[in-house]
């Protein structure tokens, strides 16, 4: 058993968390292209960026005080959710935009950097729930919630660092 589930129970869970972000990422390309056509460049983009990031972010701290499975699942869903913008008008859409040829690089960084969570988690999860530690679970999504605010503040030194790419592509996108 996993959280009181059986495994059973989990796996469609896991299945229905990939449908999740496969008809995610339809639905807020739908949005993303519905508010392209009525908002700034730049702003669209701020928006389908952060707002995700910031959701994510506020989700994974809120997994350890939540007391049901049920609870759980729905926050993973909305996790899912939110992953699901970073494939359609965010991420992957403004690389290609501002700077078409170095767009593969600033892509591999991109998924680079978004992947350490998974690469790292096992071995901060093993290392808080150590026999005489002091972290436990919560510990692990309060680290995985600094990691979604570290992609909020890498958005943000981004266009600091570059400030007239997105103004020159921001013009040239109205």
């Amino acid at each position: 058993e996993v959280l009181g589930m059986s495994v059973h129970t989990v796996s469609v869970i896991t299945f229905s968390l990939s449908l999740n972000v496969a008809f995610g990422t339809l639905i807020s390309s739908w949005v993303f292209q519905r508010l392209d056509s009525i908002l700034p460049w730049l702003v669209c983009r701020m928006l389908f960026i952060t707002i995700p990031m910031i959701v994510q972010m506020v989700a994974f701290a809120a997994i350890p005080s939540v007391q049901s499975a049920h609870g759980i699942v729905a926050l993973l869903f909305v996790i899912a959710t939110t992953a699901s913008t970073f494939f359609s008008g965010s991420i992957v859409t403004t690389n290609v935009e501002i700077d078409p040829i170095n767009a593969p690089i600033a892509h591999s960084i991109f998924i680079g950097v978004g992947q350490m969570p998974g690469f790292l988690g096992p071995a901060i999860m093993a290392a808080l729930i150590q026999p005489g530690s002091s972290g436990g679970w919560s510990s692990f999504f309060y680290i995985i919630a600094g990691f979604a605010g570290l992609g909020v503040i890498a958005v943000l030194i981004g266009y600091a660092l570059y400030p007239n790419e997105w103004k020159n592509r921001s013009k040239s996108g109205e």
